[in-house]
């Protein structure tokens, strides 16, 4: 079911080696959010936003460290699901960070060091204004390595699924064709708008 948020909205435009299978997915499409990134100078560590050196870190949870390494990590990103109420995503409330060791360089899933996911589920912006608060470690906040800190605006789209999902109706083998010189079918689908499995 599309929410009230995506209603309105027009299916992605589609390669024209892809164009047999639209009717397939548009019965797949999703609602999904693209999470649009604004530089600035300062953000609230209790909002959605990426980067810089404010997250969301209360006293008693103390700051994620490598577990290869040792040293703290930096901060990438955090999500407040409360913006995302009523579109179908798993949670209407929530914080969920993730922070990364950018010495350690892991490739998640695969290796299972180097970044932490933080999950706070009873999270609500009007209900830790008091909660005490870290800063962030001294060797995390002179790091070249960090962006931001960006703002987000949450820019509703419709989403088909991955590739290799199993809600993607184009067959397996058919994936691989050629298309012309462009390259497999595969590639193409990757590179088409709203063509990944939504996150939120």
């Amino acid at each position: 079911m599309i929410p009230e948020t995506h209603r309105g909205l027009t299916f992605p435009p589609l390669h024209p080696a892809l164009e047999k299978y639209r009717t397939d997915l548009q019965k797949v499409v999703r609602p999904a959010w693209l999470l649009k990134c604004s530089k600035t100078e300062s953000v609230s560590r209790f909002q959605t936003h990426i980067g810089g050196h404010t997250p969301f870190a209360p006293v008693e949870d103390g700051w994620p460290v490598c577990n290869k390494c040792g040293k703290p990590m930096e901060f990438i990103w955090q999500v407040d699901f409360s913006d995302f109420q009523g579109v179908g995503v798993f949670a209407d409330r929530g914080l969920f960070q993730l922070f990364y060791c950018w010495d350690c360089f892991a490739w998640p899933p695969h290796e299972t060091f180097g970044y932490t996911c933080r999950w706070y589920p009873d999270f609500s912006v009007h209900q830790v204004q008091e909660v005490a608060q870290l800063d962030a470690p001294d060797q995390v906040a002179e790091s070249k390595k960090g962006v931001g800190p960006f703002s987000v605006d949450k820019v509703p789209f419709l989403s088909v699924p991955g590739k290799y999902t199993l809600e993607n109706p184009i067959p397996r083998s058919a994936q691989n064709e050629m298309v012309g010189k462009e390259g497999r079918l595969w590639s193409i689908y990757s590179f088409t708008k709203g063509s990944a499995i939504p996150v939120l």
